[in-house]
């Protein structure tokens, strides 16, 4: 198992920014983004025996699995302290992005979140775009779930860009394949670009609230990322944590339950 910190580049975005992203210049320098102590997330996330996971570019164009990726962002917000973190965050309508509580819990975290669903190899820092998604509309700590409305860029909202995710409507058996995908590298210092992690479901009903635990490799930042079903591409997970061997996601029941009366 490894315990990481990972490089954070960031940009900050402001609504009305041309559609190919802010200027370099106005972005922090990749030196000068990396925190100088663990993100919260390095709580969270595991490495299941060797490193598995590839950069998303790597598969197959037009795939099932590149599709859904293009739906998952690199999360940046300032915390309480005001420092800057990162996590990973899915969109599940044109406008609203899901991720952790422990990433973004209150209203003032909220203001400062910026998502970039094209933070990927082979795409550099000054072609990067970023979405405003200050709104919260609900959070929980119990839950480890969050809810942001995201901000039109251009007069397109980011999922009328990239699509969203559709949630499964049943949780995922014991042994189905899933696959997470997550904003990460290794080793450090490195760009934290879209990565895709397989693995399987080891445990369907964990903790004390209704969880999964399964086999996808996780790191730092990967907090908020989706659990995608191998068979149909849909979320039957929200990546949040670990019990020491495995990861732990919010199965998709229990999300379905907190996002229902927001209309998701």
């Amino acid at each position: 198992m490894f315990t990481k910190s990972l490089a954070v580049i960031c940009m900050i975005f402001a609504v009305g920014a041309s559609a190919c992203g802010i200027a370099e210049s106005d972005a922090p320098k990749e030196h000068e983004a990396h925190p100088t102590e663990p993100l919260r997330s390095s709580e969270s996330n595991i490495i299941v025996g060797e490193l598995n996971w590839s950069s998303v570019t790597a598969l197959a164009t037009g795939s099932p699995e590149r599709t859904s990726s293009k739906a998952v962002g690199y999360l940046r917000y300032e915390n309480a302290e005001g420092k800057t973190k990162r996590c990973t965050a899915w969109l599940v309508s044109k406008d609203v992005i899901i991720t952790n509580n422990h990433c973004v819990g209150t209203r003032a975290v909220a203001e400062s979140a910026r998502v970039s669903f094209n933070y990927e190899d082979g795409v550099s820092s000054s072609n990067r775009i970023w979405y405003s998604c200050p709104f919260l509309l609900k959070t929980s700590q119990d839950l480890d779930s969050t809810a942001l409305r995201c901000a039109p860029l251009n007069d397109k909202y980011p999922g009328e860009v990239y699509g969203f995710l559709s949630m499964a409507e049943s949780d995922a058996p014991v042994n189905a394949p899933v696959y997470v995908i997550h904003q990460n590298c290794y080793p450090k210092p490195c760009t934290a670009t879209k990565k895709y992690s397989p693995g399987v479901v080891r445990n369907a009903n964990y903790g004390t609230y209704p969880q999964l635990l399964h086999d996808a490799d996780t790191e730092d930042g990967s907090s908020g990322a989706p659990v995608l079903l191998g068979a149909s591409h849909q979320v039957v997970g929200l990546n949040e944590g670990n019990n020491k061997s495995l990861n732990r996601a919010t199965k998709v029941s229990t999300l379905r339950a907190f996002l229902a009366d927001v209309s998701l």
